[in-house]
Formats: C-alpha cells, structure tokens, sequence
C-alpha cells in the first residue's frame, strides 16, 4: 500500500511525524501461490473499496512555506 503520509514533501507540503507502520519481515514471508481456497475478492474488498474511493483521499495539508529546519520535530 501506497502511505503517502509518508513522502508528502514531494507533493510540496509540510512533512508531518507518520504513524508506525508494520514492517515485520514475517509479512514478507507469506507466500500463498497455489492456495485456492479463498474468496479474494472478500479477502481484500476493503482494499478494493478504498481504491474505488480513491479519488476522496487526495493528500491535502500545510503548504510547505520553506526549508525543514534541523531542530524541527521531524527532523528530530
């Protein structure tokens, strides 16, 4: 999933704290290629929602005004 949360200095505005973001390496070992047995399309309908909504979520915040100061909380 896309956080641009995350990066939104590229899109020109200020850099918030993100939230923890689960990174364990155990989701990156599952590998489900083969199992049959699940309705995907259950399985992921509220990834498939969100995507349908998608344009609703445009990242909107402060305008970045100038240069992230090295003692900003960000930063830190």
């Amino acid at each position: 999933m896309y956080n641009p949360d995350r990066v939104i200095r590229q899109f020109g505005l200020k850099q918030r704290i993100p939230p923890l973001t689960n990174t364990s390496k155990e989701l990156h070992k599952i590998d489900l290629r083969g199992k049959t047995d699940k309705d995907w399309s259950a399985e992921h309908s509220d990834y498939v929602s969100m995507w349908t909504e998608r344009a609703s979520n445009i990242a909107n915040d402060e305008l970045l005004e100038e240069l992230i100061g090295f003692y900003d909380s960000y930063m830190v």
